[in-house]
């Protein structure tokens, strides 16, 4: 029947039933498994073969020394290390088989010594040979983050940048009118002379001087707001820069690492780009079938 395991680590030396359960932690199983085998944080190693059932490890690895036939094998925070699989599904964080044939594997890290009729998804994928298996192809895919999110963003901050720029250059225009007035100009260059104390104003010249400094009270006034409403856009302008050169090196480096590498193509092959939000995460929680079809769809977004 089923086993519910509460030990470190168990040994099975006897065949694992079609239909029924084990569950623990480290868990080695010597003989064929038909059933289904569930680590809680530990490893699974089979020794001999597995057909028809599943073995999965939330925390740990998964290995195979013998020969596994239409199962699903999972290991998505771990390695997944088999020596031949055939109808398999496969997810992992990193995956190294030598031989699969017909098989869908998804993990961030591939490596795979002979890769015949699969569907392939990953980050980083190495195959030494792929083939096409009874007329049908090897596809791999290779992950890529969806950015049109963040392409969204760097669009509306480009526009902001842009009316920023057309803002300051409109202040600029009307500084400049103001400035072009030669009383005013004149003004202007003994108010900064007088500022600076290259000019010492005796009693008359300070009434005079009063008297013209009532006179362009106004145009001063709209000078120093418009000057205000200037220095507010440049600083709009840089808080805007500085979110642009964050989001145009995350967006970078969002494909860093990403390397697909084939030795030997020996029969029909495809190599394509697969939009994936959550990357190797967006395929765990789909049902087999779900990632089956995906891994094999010809239509997809490249």
């Amino acid at each position: 029947g089923d086993l519910s395991l509460a030990g470190n680590e168990f040994v099975e030396h006897g065949e694992v039933q079609e239909g029924r359960a084990v569950e623990g932690k480290n868990m080695t199983f010597r003989s064929d498994v038909y059933g289904d085998v569930v680590s809680q944080g530990g490893f699974i190693l089979l020794e001999k073969n597995m057909s028809g059932g599943s073995a999965k490890s939330y925390g740990g690895d998964v290995t195979s020394n013998g020969r596994v036939f239409n199962s699903v094998i999972e290991a998505c925070t771990g390695q997944v290390s088999l020596q031949y699989a055939e109808s398999c599904l496969i997810l992992g964080a990193s995956v190294v088989i030598d031989r699969a044939v017909n098989c869908e594997i998804v993990a961030e890290n591939i490596q795979i010594n002979s890769a015949e009729g699969c569907g392939v998804a990953g980050k980083t994928v190495q195959i030494k040979s792929s083939n096409a298996c009874r007329s049908k192809e090897t596809i791999v895919s290779m992950l890529v983050p969806d950015l049109s999110a963040l392409d969204a963003q760097l669009a509306q901050l480009n526009l902001s940048i842009t009316e920023c720029k057309h803002i300051i250059a409109e202040k600029d225009k009307a500084i400049l009118l103001l400035k072009s007035d030669a009383e005013f100009a004149k003004y202007l260059s003994l108010a900064t002379s007088i500022r600076q104390g290259k000019i010492q104003l005796n009693a008359a010249q300070q009434d005079g001087w009063q008297k013209m400094t009532a006179k362009f009270a106004g145009v001063m006034s709209t000078g120093g707001k418009l000057n205000a409403e200037k220095q507010e856009q440049l600083k709009r302008e840089q808080a805007f820069l500085q979110e642009l050169a964050h989001l145009q090196e995350v967006r970078s480096k969002s494909s860093l690492g990403m390397r697909c590498e084939i030795t030997e193509v020996v029969g029909d092959t495809v190599v394509r780009s697969m939009i994936a939000a959550n990357g190797v995460a967006a395929f765990q929680k789909n049902p087999v079938s779900t990632i089956k079809s995906r891994l094999r769809e010809q239509d997809i977004n490249h």
